[in-house]
């Protein structure tokens, strides 16, 4: 694992916390993997890491998940799809 001193972490809260699923746990001081679901409007939590890349791939491969689950599953039509997928769901 590799260390990533107060400084660093603190550039990557202001500069990269508006990625989607993932943002800084203040009381842990490490970062949140979440997924939102468009569907259900709810949240749901993916863990916590002490690595921003750690934290955004999961959040990502999370996302993926659901998004292929949704299509396959043939409840989103292909249009509202692409928009979901333009919009980072």
């Amino acid at each position: 694992m590799v260390f990533i001193d107060k400084k660093v972490n603190l550039r990557l809260r202001v500069f990269l916390s508006p990625m989607i699923g993932v943002s800084w746990h203040k009381q842990r001081s490490k970062w949140r993997a979440y997924y939102n679901d468009p569907v259900n409007k709810s949240q749901t939590h993916l863990g916590l890491y002490d690595c921003f890349g750690k934290a955004k791939i999961v959040a990502n491969e999370y996302r993926n998940e659901e998004k292929q689950k949704l299509l396959s599953g043939g409840f989103i039509p292909n249009g509202i799809a692409e928009i979901l997928s333009e919009k980072g769901y």
